[in-house]
């Protein structure tokens, strides 16, 4: 017998799909692991590479004040926006971003704190916007990056004006639904300095608020 026999001993598994964390480790792991192979199936059905589509990637139609403020867009074929919320809705890819969010109602303050329902639902809602803004985030600087390597202009200000919509909105979610999970897990105020969650805590706030700041600046 050795350290792998473990693995197949039925005790094994029920202990882990016995407990919160185990579910929501496996559910990780899975959603992960569906998460990459569903990008993987969404970008083979893109019918032209991905740095072709960046570099062709059009921008929404600005009002007429934006655009004589920022001159024409660069324009090319169908662009990248529609592609990829096509592929966006390939049902692997859905599955490893549900399974994703689903590991939150098994782990954490979700179990410990509140009724497990309500703070699962606040927790899920408040992961999904800051995946929005920090995959938006990503995105945003992939392209950029793509674009200066193809040699082709960035339009970095039109897109990051385009851009600053859609964080605004996932900030202010992700902003209520944290107010409202710290409004469960803190018994007093004190807690924000003499506990390593409340300190972790303020130190997210004070980031939320410079990128809210840089993101107000863009926009406006």
């Amino acid at each position: 017998s050795g350290p792998w026999t473990i693995l197949a001993e039925a005790s094994t598994w029920r202990g882990v799909f016995g407990s919160s964390a185990g579910t929501a480790a496996v559910l990780r792991s899975v959603g992960g692991a569906t998460l990459l192979m569903g990008a993987w199936l969404a970008g083979r059905r893109l019918p032209i590479s991905i740095d072709a589509q960046t570099a062709q990637m059009v921008p929404a139609a600005p009002s007429s004040r934006m655009q004589a403020d920022l001159g024409p867009p660069v324009h090319g074929a169908q662009g990248l926006f529609g592609r990829a919320h096509q592929a966006g809705r390939h049902p692997v890819l859905v599955a490893g971003v549900g399974l994703l969010l689903m590991a939150a109602v098994f782990d954490g303050h979700t179990v410990t704190s509140g009724q497990r329902f309500t703070t699962a639902l606040i927790d899920i809602v408040h992961v999904s916007a800051s995946g929005v803004w920090v995959g938006g985030v990503m995105g945003l600087a992939m392209v950029l990056a793509i674009r200066h390597r193809q040699g082709v202009p960035l339009d970095g200000l039109r897109l990051g004006m385009q851009f600053s919509a859609v964080a605004a909105l996932a900030s202010a979610v992700a902003g209520v639904a944290g107010a409202a999970l710290a409004a469960i897990v803190l018994d007093n105020l004190g807690e924000l300095s003499t506990t390593s969650w409340g300190r972790i805590l303020v130190a997210k706030v004070l980031l939320v608020a410079l990128a809210a700041s840089i993101g107000a600046y863009n926009h406006f």
